[in-house]
């Protein structure tokens, strides 16, 4: 079975200096943040507002990304002044890129100057989306708009706030992480099981829990039971990279342990993207960072990792993939050995009601009813026939190592 996955995180090889204010004067500035979930595997994605030349666009947050992005719809007809260009990394490959520098950017009551962009014409991850929320993207929100002030994403709230610089305090009880740069975007230490640490990019940019790159699979024969996984396309935003998924045990992030944490495997076929180079050991996702409030303080050098006061495990979902069709909710696809298979469940199946509640028209709200539910009994239109179906939450994703190693 092959998929697409999103990751569409860029690692670009020249770096601007950052220039960023607060607007206003307050000792921190709140700006709303849209965080939606895909389904199937545990993925999710957060955007912002910004308004740039005039202009008002939705970003997804991307610290994986050391340089905005913009597509070309949202940049015709700004105000931009060429940069010469730069080499842009993607997951699986690697191009040279033309750059500017934008007109002053407005993230809520926070000002970003002098910002470098790089266009896009077309992008997949962008256009999936879409199709599957019904919202436009007209880019990426990079590193950059993190590094000139502290910045919390606060995924219970839905709020990315910005401190002043001089009356930031650490918070109490929190992971307090080394926080350093590769190529611009943040990276720390974390160790897979009971393994070394190793370097991670932090990535909100790439959607699933955790990524982990070729060079460092093929060391620790992470892919030594990949009959076992499930086998995907990962759609990176220069084509299409062989990865495999399934759980690994535990993830450790200083003093935090993640157990059982679904995880992407790159193979160890030869190219010249992020996800094949040695630089790093892999990107530590959205769907894992969801499950903590995250400060990232550049000045300090410093990553903050504050347990959710509504923090449950990361669930390995029902196998399900949803998209929108015709305003409704319909399943994409269904996972192998999935709780959704065990039911009957097919790609194209309208899921009409859950647990008797009508079903959202909203693909996040419906997978949010589907974790809530109790009984899980849920009701669907194939065609011209409606049927009702039960569904078993259980763990169905194998082991890429078993436990203990």
């Amino acid at each position: 079975m092959r998929r697409l996955l999103f990751l569409p995180s860029l690692a670009l090889l020249t770096f601007a200096p950052v220039q960023g204010q607060m607007s206003r004067d307050p000792d921190q500035v709140e700006i709303p943040m849209q965080v939606y979930e895909n389904g199937l595997y545990p993925s999710a994605f957060a955007l912002v507002r910004v308004v740039i030349g005039g202009r008002v666009a939705n970003l997804l947050l991307d610290t994986g990304a050391s340089i905005h992005v913009l597509s070309s719809d949202l940049a015709d007809g700004l105000d931009m002044e060429s940069r010469g260009t730069l080499e842009a990394l993607g997951a699986s490959a690697s191009r040279q890129a033309k750059r500017f520098q934008l007109p002053t950017m407005y993230l809520g009551g926070v000002e970003l100057h002098r910002q470098e962009a790089m266009l896009m014409k077309s992008v997949t991850i962008f256009d999936r989306i879409e199709q599957q929320h019904g919202i436009e993207i007209s880019g990426l929100l990079g590193a950059p708009a993190f590094k000139f002030a502290p910045v919390t994403l606060d995924f219970e709230t839905g709020n990315m706030i910005y401190y002043q610089p001089g009356g930031f305090e650490a918070p109490k009880n929190a992971v307090v992480l080394d926080l350093s740069t590769l190529h611009g975007i943040p990276v720390l230490e974390a160790s897979l099981s009971d393994g070394d640490p190793a370097r991670f990019i932090i990535d909100t940019g790439h959607s699933n829990p955790l990524l982990i790159h070729g060079p460092y699979a093929r060391r620790h024969d992470l892919l030594r039971r990949k009959d076992e996984l499930f086998r995907y396309g990962m759609q990176g935003v220069f084509g299409l990279t062989e990865a495999y998924m399934g759980l690994l045990p535990s993830v450790f992030l200083g003093g935090a342990e993640v157990t059982d944490l679904p995880a992407t495997v790159v193979s160890q076929q030869s190219q010249n993207g992020l996800a094949h180079n040695d630089d790093s050991a892999g990107n530590i996702g959205l769907a894992l960072l969801t499950r903590f409030r995250v400060t990232f303080h550049f000045q300090a050098n410093k990553l903050y990792l504050e347990p959710r006061n509504d923090n449950q495990a990361i669930p390995s979902d029902f196998g399900v993939s949803l998209t929108i069709h015709r305003g409704r909710v319909v399943i994409e696809e269904v996972g192998r050995g999935s709780p959704a298979e065990d039911a009957g469940l097919r790609a194209k199946d309208r899921i009409v009601a859950i647990d008797g509640i009508p079903c959202p028209r909203d693909v996040t709200a419906t997978i949010r009813l589907l974790r809530d539910s109790q009984g899980l009994r849920m009701m669907v239109k194939r065609g011209r026939t409606s049927m009702t179906v039960k569904l078993e939450k259980k763990a169905y994703l194998p082991y890429v190592l078993p436990a203990g190693g």
